[in-house]
Formats: C-alpha cells, structure tokens, sequence
C-alpha cells in the first residue's frame, strides 16, 4: 500500500490556494498485474503520464498535454483507478482505467457534477530500441456536453549519430 501525498512548494508565489497539493492519494498493490488508486493523481491518459510532472515542464512536449490537461483528461485530477502491467508472451502490457471529476487539482468543489471515463494501453515493443506505442481514449460529459478523445503514442528512443529520436502525440478530441 502507498499514501501519497507531493506539494510543489514553488507554486506558493502564485496564489498557493488551488495550485499547490500536487498528489495526495492511496494505491493498493493486489500483485504486478491490478492496482487500485484513489485521490488526488494524474490518470494515465497518454505517455507523458508517465514522466515526473517537472520534467514535461521542462522538455518541449506539444501542447497536447497542457490542453488535455485545461480539459480534464491529463494533469492532476480526482478520481479512481485500476491499472498494471500484464505479460502478452515476452512482451509487457501496461493498463490503467480511470474515472475523474475532470476539474484539475485542488479544486473545493466539483464545478458541473461531469464525469470523464480513460483508457490507456501501452505495448512495450523493444527493450532494445525503447519503442513503445500506446492506445488511450476517453469520453465523459463536461458541463452537460459529451466529450470524446482518442490518441495514439509512439517512444522510440535511439541513437543515430548521438542524436535522440522521440515521437509522440497524434491525438483527437472533440464532442
């Protein structure tokens, strides 16, 4: 089991009230294969998940994730979750299915009683290559309108010459 709970100490400057409690939230281990999480957290939506919030703040990510994040599918949100890692012969699976209010992080009060439902599957391809892709959608309502997203992700860290490749990022959302 594991109690979480991260403040970003640096975001007092900027009006501390809403932006401060990063993660706060409880995850039980059944075994590798099923996790359940409640609290406050960042669903697994797409890749960038997971990656440590500060590091996407200081890489040049597209602004998928800051979008989905204004909208509810990504960043810092309550809900619940059920996720883990299933082998597929040699190659790991990893899930996670999520319900979140969709309001963002430290918010008092839920602002439309909408709900958003994710998805996200990722296939660990290579170990060699680091090449993954992933599969991640979602739908819910938002202020009493069905919203729908669907993205599709592929990592592929390799050297040529010392230089690294990354893609990522080919998403869709609408209602």
């Amino acid at each position: 089991m594991e109690v979480v709970a991260l403040a970003n100490f640096a975001d007092f400057k900027n009006g501390p009230k809403t932006r401060v409690l990063e993660n706060a939230y409880l995850r039980y281990s059944f075994n590798p294969k099923v996790a359940i999480t409640v609290g406050q957290f960042r669903p697994w939506f797409g890749l960038e998940e997971t990656y440590h919030v500060d590091i996407i703040k200081s890489l040049e990510w597209s602004n998928q994730y800051t979008e989905f994040g204004k909208n509810g599918w990504t960043s810092f949100q309550i809900g619940a979750s059920v996720g883990g890692t299933l082998p597929l012969g040699t190659m790991p699976m990893h899930y996670a299915v999520s319900v979140v209010n969709g309001n963002g992080k430290n918010q008092v009060s839920n602002k439309d009683n909408g709900k958003q439902f994710l998805t996200l599957v990722v296939f660990d391809l290579s170990k060699k290559y680091d090449l993954s892709i992933s599969l991640n959608g979602g739908t819910g309502t938002v202020f009493k309108r069905n919203v729908h997203a669907l993205a599709f992700d592929i990592h592929l860290n390799s050297t040529l010459q010392k230089m690294e490749l990354r893609f990522s990022n080919l998403s869709y959302a609408g209602n």
